[in-house]
């Protein structure tokens, strides 16, 4: 949630930034909203203050008297109904107004997303054409680990069922993520998958993201999307110590997204589905420390694809790509050599204090003991299914049979690579 005594104090700024990001915000409602409500308010006080004047007189009120208190009580009761109807179109239309954009972001839409950084070399196949992985076959099963059929048969299109090596592959898979997260510092927990509305929203997912999410019928109830909606509330409503911050976490769960209109040829197999594993970041931060916490995580998600020797690149979102919550993102891409293309495979947001404005969460800061937003940050590291394709296209054969036990042993000698605090 954005500071409205910031926009109050910069209108013409906060109108072009938010365009920036997103240009449909209605920013002369809001303000109207805003200007509105406070003047409402304080007639009601003013009316208030009358109608504490007559409340001392007692008893000795004049009949004319009498009947202007009975006047302010009813305008009273009827500005307060009035407030309330305001009140309550502000808070939606504060809800979904995004975060203000950095001002260091390349201006316009995706097509103008920045590569700042690139790692690795891409996979020379020499006498064959790789395949896309749901054209590949496990070396030692002869059959698809993948099985679309049976998932979409038990619960609808975009839903996988997992078999034999690739079970075994995503089982390393997360052991890892979490290994590399703990040696840089994030403290691993477990989340609840099935969270409240309010948690929802102090992550930023409602009311702007509804249409994406899984609620469970007749409950104020939704399944996580990330794993970042359940951390973003750890701290509602606390007042932590400056001294105790930055506060990691990482934690892995199953994300249930709907990806409304999110499917077409660009999307074959695994690459978007409704219900996957990732390992999730988060930081809560100072503002003096959030850009030091940012690149950190950025070296954290990095790192796991340099130890699956995985070729990558960072990309700097545009102000039109940037995430809703999100003031500054970079999304890093693994290649994938069956696509012949880079996806996305982690996105690292630095959020203010957009997300803690929501939930309340603040720190103690200096001698004066003033309070102040917490600033969070979160990350994927890594999202499971995209880290799964990498590894299956590059480790194809040409009969387009898979090295699972090479992928295994790749991941297990990664581990063993990591040493527990050397970050």
């Amino acid at each position: 949630m954005i500071d409205i005594k910031f926009v109050r104090l910069n209108k013409d700024l906060f109108k072009k930034k938010i365009s920036l990001k997103d240009p449909h915000f209605d920013s002369e409602r809001l303000f109207f909203l805003d200007q509105q409500r406070l003047e409402m308010q304080k007639e009601i006080d003013e009316l208030l203050q009358k109608k504490k004047i007559f409340a001392k007189k007692g008893g000795d009120l004049s009949s004319s008297e009498q009947d202007e208190a009975i006047k302010i009580k009813e305008s009273i009761e009827k500005k307060k109904v009035e407030l309330e109807k305001t009140e309550s179109e502000y808070e939606a239309v504060l809800l979904s107004c995004p975060n203000i954009p950095d001002d260091n972001l390349p201006v316009g839409n995706k097509d103008f997303n920045r590569e700042i950084f690139s790692w690795g070399n891409k996979k020379d196949f020499k006498n064959y054409i790789p395949k896309e992985h749901v054209d590949l076959i496990c070396k030692e099963s002869k059959k698809k680990c993948i099985d679309f059929l049976k998932g979409s048969s038990l619960s609808g299109s975009g839903f996988i069922l997992y078999e034999d090596k690739i079970v075994e592959i995503i089982r390393e898979l997360t052991d890892l993520f979490l290994m590399n997260n703990r040696s840089f510092g994030f403290k691993e927990i477990i989340v609840p998958h099935i969270i409240t509305k309010n948690t929802m929203t102090n992550a930023s997912n409602l009311p702007r993201f509804k249409e994406d999410l899984y609620k469970i019928e007749n409950e104020n109830l939704y399944l996580i999307p990330t794993a970042e909606v359940s951390i973003a509330s750890l701290h509602e409503k606390q007042l932590l110590d400056k001294k105790d911050l930055p506060l990691r976490y990482t934690a892995k769960s199953q994300c249930f997204r709907k990806e409304a209109g999110g499917y077409g040829k660009s999307e074959r197999g695994i690459i978007r589905i409704h219900e996957f594993e990732k390992c999730e970041l988060f930081t809560f931060s100072t503002e003096s420390e959030e850009n030091a916490e940012f690149e950190l995580m950025l070296r954290c998600a990095k790192n796991i694809l340099e130890l699956l020797h995985l070729p990558y690149r960072i990309m700097l979102l545009a102000t039109g790509d940037c995430s809703f919550a999100s003031k500054k993102t970079c999304d890093i891409e693994v290649w994938l050599d069956g696509r012949g293309e880079y996806r996305e495979v982690s996105s690292v947001s630095m959020c203010g204090d957009f997300q803690s404005r929501r939930s309340e969460s603040k720190y103690k800061d200096g001698s004066k003991d003033e309070r102040k937003f917490l600033r969070t940050l979160n990350g994927s590291s890594l999202a499971v299914p995209r880290t799964l394709i990498a590894l299956l296209e590059k480790h194809q054969l040409e009969d387009g049979s898979v090295e699972t036990n090479e992928i295994i042993n790749l991941i297990k000698s990664a581990k063993r690579s990591i040493i527990p605090g050397e970050k």
